[in-house]
C-alpha cells in the first residue's frame, strides 16, 4: 500500500521543522514533547523512584534526577547502545533489563508491587498492557507518562494519526484504560507531531 502524505500539510511541516530545530539545541532531552520534559524536569527529585517501559535518551537523562531507575528495554541492538551510553556516563542508579520477549516484559511489571513507583514511562512494546500496570505500580499522587498519546487516546490534537475526542480505540485494553483514568488528572502535551499525556493519579 502506497505511503500516505496527507498529513503533511502547512502546519504540520512547520511543527516538524520546529520539532528537528528544537531537537538540534537540545540533545540530551528524552524524546517526548519539549512541555512534557520541562514538566518533569521541574517535578522529578531524587527522593523518587521510577520505571520506563521503553530505554532511550530518557534513561540517563531521568535517572540524573531521581534516586533509582528501572528500565525495560526489549531490543538487543538499542540495549547495548544505551547500557554503553550509561558506562560512560558512569550512572549507576539505574537497573537495566533486556526483556526481547513480549510476555517477559509485561511480567516483569507484574512483580512490581502496587504504589511501589513515584513515575512512570510507558514508551516501549506492550503499551496497552503496561500502561494498565503502571495504574497500579504508581502511588496515588505519582506521575504515569503515556507517549504517542494519541495513536492510543482520544484528544483533540493536530498531531497525525490521532484519535478524535469521543472516539476510542477498541483494541487490546485501551478501551477499559480510557474509562478508567478518566478521573486522573490529564496534562496533554504536544508539538503537533507527536503527544505525550502524563496522569498524575488520584490520592488514595
Amino acid at each position: 500500500m502506497p505511503r500516505s502524505f496527507a498529513h503533511w500539510t502547512p502546519r504540520y511541516v512547520t511543527k516538524r521543522l520546529q520539532l528537528s530545530i528544537h531537537e538540534r539545541l537540545h540533545p540530551d532531552d528524552p524524546w517526548l514533547t519539549a512541555d512534557a520534559v520541562r514538566f518533569l524536569d521541574d517535578n522529578l527529585n531524587r527522593r523518587m523512584v521510577g520505571i520506563e517501559c521503553g530505554s532511550g535518551r530518557s534513561t540517563s537523562w531521568t535517572a540524573s534526577r531521581i534516586q533509582h531507575l528501572l528500565s525495560l528495554e526489549h531490543s538487543p541492538e538499542w540495549h547495548r547502545v544505551v547500557s554503553s551510553q550509561l558506562e560512560a556516563k558512569k550512572i549507576a542508579n539505574v537497573t537495566y533489563h533486556l526483556l526481547p520477549s513480549p510476555s517477559d516484559y509485561v511480567d516483569k511489571l507484574g512483580q512490581m508491587p502496587d504504589s511501589s513507583a513515584d513515575y512512570m514511562l510507558v514508551d516501549g512494546i506492550e503499551r496497552d498492557l503496561c500502561f494498565q500496570e503502571g495504574t497500579r505500580i504508581v502511588r496515588p499522587g505519582g506521575l504515569l507518562l503515556l507517549d504517542n498519546a494519541n495513536w492510543y487516546l482520544p484528544h483533540n490534537t493536530y498531531s497525525p494519526q490521532s484519535i478524535s475526542a469521543g472516539a476510542i480505540r477498541n483494541e487490546g485494553q485501551w478501551p477499559g484504560l480510557t474509562a478508567s483514568t478518566r478521573n486522573w488528572l490529564c496534562i496533554w502535551t504536544s508539538n503537533g507531531v507527536t503527544d505525550t499525556a502524563i496522569f498524575v493519579k488520584p490520592a488514595a
